[in-house]
């Protein structure tokens, strides 16, 4: 279970400059929050190169904020889950800008981001919510949460049309607001187990701003989280091409991969 950072202070609002940085999927996006609200953002849709230009991407957010790297307070990173190496990415250059800044560092969870930015902006309606993102195995990480956006329940991994089925702590007769990646699918999948739907009238795509508002309530909690990438499961590295040759490819008889573990709720 991620644990809050200890010793973690409270900040007054305004106080706080967070540099917060987002890969987890294909776009590399950079913010800054100062002065108690989005000063900047920065993004580019990329599949691959984040770790090239994450850099000169988050100089570029600062100037446009007026703001240099000896005023920051924290680095905020998306800390998933997403992609293993874009998630890396982020969360190893936060932690490089700490070391060198003397700044606090803090992770956020994607799907926390967009649910805390869904009931900010009122697109839930009041409804609870189920967020996803795409593993990119055919199967979605989800988490619900309320309609004030507190999780209810740990993260997971699931077939899309299971997740009817997994509703829990919600009320039957209630609406949910589907947001995140295939919301679209998901939609007509639960309209058709009977449930009301409410979506976005537009995609919601998870972006540094988003975890930067998410981290400077967090900070004004004091409840701040360290920067701990949110795996479902270990990263696994196949066999070598020496190895698959040696051995004339994969045994057919080869086990399949364990299912992924579930993340628990992160404390708030």
């Amino acid at each position: 279970m991620t644990k809050p950072i200890a010793n973690s202070r409270k900040m007054p609002p305004n106080m706080a400059c967070i540099l917060a940085l987002e890969t987890s999927g294909a776009l590399l996006s950079v913010a800054v929050h100062h002065k108690g609200k989005i000063a900047s953002l920065v993004s580019h849709e990329m599949t691959y190169g984040h770790a090239k230009a994450i850099v000169p991407t988050a100089q570029d957010a600062l100037a446009q904020a007026s703001c240099d790297f000896s005023m920051l307070t924290h680095i905020a990173a998306g800390s998933g889950p997403g992609s293993f190496t874009g998630i890396r990415v982020a969360l190893s250059c936060a932690k490089g800008f700490c070391l060198a800044w003397g700044a606090v560092g803090i992770g956020v969870s994607g799907l926390q981001a967009l649910a805390s930015n869904a009931a900010r902006q009122g697109h839930n309606d009041g409804a609870p919510m189920l967020i996803t993102a795409d593993t990119r195995r055919g199967t979605l990480y989800c988490q619900f949460f309320d309609a004030d956006g507190q999780a209810l329940g740990a993260i997971f991994e699931a077939e899309p049309e299971g997740l009817p089925a997994l509703r829990r702590n919600i009320d039957n007769d209630a609406a949910l607001y589907i947001g995140g990646f295939d919301e679209g699918q998901l939609g007509r999948i639960f309209a058709a187990d009977g449930v009301r739907v409410i979506q976005p009238a537009q995609i919601a795509t998870l972006d540094a701003a988003m975890i930067a508002n998410d981290a400077n309530q967090h900070i004004i909690a004091g409840t701040l989280t360290p920067l701990t990438p949110l795996y479902l499961a270990a990263a696994k590295l196949g066999s070598s091409k020496k190895e698959m040759l040696h051995k004339g490819g994969p045994h057919k008889d080869e086990p399949k991969k364990n299912k992924a573990k579930v993340i628990p709720a992160a404390q708030s």
